[in-house]
């Protein structure tokens, strides 16, 4: 069962077994919360013996971390599989100028190059650098950029329209435009990047807020 973070004594954590919707537990000495969380949203579930003033104080930390629980959600229960790669089989994160490789415990080197993902290729030496490890990868809040450790062993740049509109317009924030839709951030990042494809469904939706933001700035006025 993962554990996301802990914070003033609360420890944020998922079941394995949990099901969608996205949601979290706290759970402190005997007492335990759930929070649904979402990009929108975030609401109580249910509450074991947490005083009012202890959820005003989770209310809080949920609010605050509602993007880092979502990453770690997506990563864990989309994507699980039984060989999944952790940081836990990570021992090496290692930049050179046009990729970035990580090394696993078993010795496996993999690299993913920077050409690949616009935030990275546009990206100074520093803002690379400037990067912190998740539970299941790398990520970049200044460049609101992930790479999952799994993602580096099964990577395959297979164009897709989907891929294709991102690097055309690296200056999107992919982070705003999965609130748009109401997706995981971490999920469009995948279909960004090309690691996944989004399903007819997605794509149409993901087309259609395309569609509603390039009329908006058209019928924008800048001189009246």
């Amino acid at each position: 069962m993962p554990e996301v973070f802990r914070e003033r004594g609360f420890v944020f954590k998922f079941y394995s077994n949990d099901h969608e919707p996205i949601h979290i537990h706290i759970i402190k000495a005997e007492s335990e919360a759930a929070f649904e969380v979402s990009e929108i949203e975030v609401k109580m579930k249910f509450n074991y013996g947490m005083k009012n003033s202890e959820l005003k104080i989770i209310t809080t930390l949920v609010k605050e971390n509602k993007v880092l629980i979502i990453r770690v959600w997506t990563d864990f229960f989309i994507h699980k599989n039984n060989d999944m790669i952790t940081k836990d089989d990570i021992t090496k994160i290692k930049f050179t100028d046009d990729a970035v490789y990580v090394t696993c415990k078993d010795g496996k080197t993999a690299a993913l190059l920077f050409k690949d993902f616009p935030q990275l290729v546009n990206a100074t030496e520093a803002q690379r650098q400037n990067y912190t490890v998740s539970p299941f990868g790398i990520h970049w809040e200044d460049l609101d950029e992930d790479l999952s450790f799994d993602g580096f062993f099964n990577y395959t740049n297979e164009k897709n329209e989907t891929a294709d509109f991102f690097r055309e317009f690296p200056e999107i924030s992919i982070g705003k435009f999965a609130e748009r839709i109401g997706i995981s951030p971490t999920m469009l990042r995948h279909y960004a990047c090309g690691t996944k494809v989004p399903s007819p469904k997605r794509k149409k939706e993901i087309q259609t807020t395309i569609h509603n933001i390039a009329k908006k700035l058209a019928d924008f006025q800048l001189i009246h």
